[in-house]
């Protein structure tokens, strides 16, 4: 009888489909993504982005069912490691290098919820094997979360981490292309708000603030200027009193 493959994860831990998954984790709660709430959001979220499979999640459900203690447990353990991941990223988008209380923390945290695994070789290919026991293990949706962290610590590309230049926008990314360096989570939202509101200052309020002005121009001169109001008595004042005239006013004749 063949023996049986171990099943392997060769995905990349530091870049899923999606960006990075460390990355990600830490922009649950941002502008761009709503925050995890429960285990069973926890769940939804690994399936959504690449680190679970529908199967597992649906396994690890069962499992919280039974032991829902243990799945409140996990689903603190993943809101600490959502802390510290934003402390350690948030910092290295302004330029700080983590503490080394941050990295004694996540070693910590990283042993607690993280098994060992090991590097092995299987049909040609290498992967990770995790323990046996992962379809019963509550902290399973936090392993790539961990293992793309410290990946991403460990690697040139954690210099580039950025925070997404749009205002009022939090998303953290890798400033990792071609050209001119990534200023934008998005360049369809917050690049093209930014793009607007440049064109609104540059061409835009100028060309409003001149219609503007044209258009009060253009009242002044159309209405009419009202004559001058005369008053009669002011006018006799000036001129004087009136001659008396002899053909209106009867004189008697010498």
């Amino acid at each position: 009888m063949a023996r049986k493959r171990p099943k392997l994860d060769g995905r990349s831990a530091l870049v899923r489909r999606d960006g990075v998954l460390a990355l990600t984790f830490v922009n649950t709660g941002s502008r761009r993504s709503r925050r995890l709430r429960d285990y069973a959001d926890l769940l939804a979220w690994s399936v959504e982005h690449g680190s679970l499979t529908a199967a597992d999640a649906n396994r690890l459900e069962q499992v919280a069912a039974e032991r829902p203690q243990d799945a409140a447990a996990g689903f603190a353990a993943a809101e600490e490691l959502h802390a510290l991941l934003s402390t350690i990223m948030n910092g290295r988008a302004d330029r700080k290098l983590p503490t080394s209380q941050a990295v004694r923390e996540l070693n910590a945290l990283s042993e607690r919820t993280a098994p060992r695994r090991i590097l092995v070789r299987s049909a040609g290919k290498l992967g990770w094997l995790w323990p046996d026991d992962r379809e019963r293990d509550l902290y399973r949706p936090l392993w790539s979360v961990v293992l793309s962290a410290t990946d991403l610590l460990t690697s040139d590309a954690f210099g580039t981490v950025r925070r997404c230049a749009g205002e009022g926008c939090d998303v953290l990314f890798l400033a990792i292309g071609q050209g001119r360096p990534r200023r934008w989570c998005s360049d369809r939202s917050c690049g093209s708000r930014a793009r607007s509101r440049r064109h609104y200052q540059r061409v835009t309020k100028p060309q409003r603030k001149a219609r503007v002005e044209n258009r009060k121009r253009a009242r002044e001169v159309s209405v009419p200027s009202r004559p001058e109001r005369v008053d009669p008595a002011a006018e006799e004042s000036r001129e004087g009193p009136a001659r008396m005239d002899s053909t209106t006013i009867g004189v008697d004749e010498c």
